[in-house]
């Protein structure tokens, strides 16, 4: 299937995935009949508000929604489809060993919380050289390969690589994240809400240091987010979620242009600024 806006072959395919979770008191449905194509080289923006089905959907990929990550019964129906060089992989069922190697090697994620994703007891530079424990190379070109990731991100030179995650800003955690997922240079790229705790400033830091590296290894990368505000810096595509449905899917400048669902309308309307009124917000699929 080639690419709507030219850039490269599909890289995954969800067909029909519905992702639900027993609870106490029943079954919800966090994830209905979702459809959705990602691209070689794209970053596509995934957007709505918090409980629309944006990070369960992204863990889904990752199989995430199981054990050891997880306690809460899950059940995810339908396709989806890892398109690579060797053959097309449907992730939706598989083992646990192919899902590891996936997680290591192919598939990243970034997620909101950097503090809880860090290991609160291990060095920075140490938790960025486990990320490459898979790579058949030896200890001295691994750190140069950790070195210069480090370099990349903006945390360069010793004082950092021997930082334990609590020594470090919210920002340079966001940017120890996006070490430990760039160093393993995978395919795709899932951000889940990467900026949603820092400030204005910091924000764009991160914005821009994610576009830069996803460039200089040409990743994909899948961007969660609840604010439309950013996605227009980040993105080519946005698909709009609610109630777990996607309820529109396009280029960022045809959507942000004239958006077609009632949903995506009240987002726009709502973006924060200094002139803009707010009007409530239409929470329906």
């Amino acid at each position: 299937m080639a690419d709507p806006n030219g850039k490269g072959r599909l890289l995954l395919s969800a067909r029909d995935v519905n992702v639900s979770f027993e609870v106490s008191n029943g079954i919800v449905e966090a994830v209905r009949d979702l459809n959705l194509d990602i691209f070689a080289g794209e970053t596509l923006a995934l957007v709505g508000e918090s409980g629309s089905g944006k990070s369960a959907f992204a863990k889904s990929i990752l199989d995430m929604h199981q054990p050891p990550f997880t306690r809460r019964r899950c059940v995810i129906q339908g396709d989806i489809e890892y398109h690579r060089a060797s053959g097309v992989l449907q992730l939706v069922g598989a083992d646990g060993k192919t899902m590891r190697a996936v997680r290591e090697k192919e598939i990243g994620m970034i997620f909101q919380d950097a503090m809880s994703s860090l290991n609160p007891v291990i060095r920075l530079g140490k938790q960025v050289y486990e990320a490459l424990s898979y790579v058949p190379i030896d200890p001295s070109s691994r750190w140069l390969k950790v070195s210069g990731i480090l370099d990349e991100v903006g945390l360069g030179g010793k004082r950092y690589a021997r930082s334990f995650p609590h020594q470090l800003s919210g920002g340079q955690r966001q940017r120890a994240m996006i070490a430990i997922a760039a160093v393993r240079t995978p395919s795709l790229l899932i951000a889940d809400e990467p900026t949603t705790a820092l400030d204005v400033t910091v924000q764009a830091q991160i914005l821009s240091l994610l576009k830069r590296v996803q460039a200089s290894s040409n990743m994909s990368m899948l961007f969660i987010t609840h604010d439309l505000g950013v996605v227009h810096d980040v993105a080519e595509r946005v698909a709009v979620m609610c109630a777990g449905r996607i309820v529109e899917l396009g280029n960022v400048s045809q959507v942000f242009r004239d958006p077609q669902h009632a949903y995506t309308k009240s987002l726009l309307e709502n973006r924060p600024g200094p002139t803009r009124k707010r009007k409530a917000r239409v929470a329906t699929a």
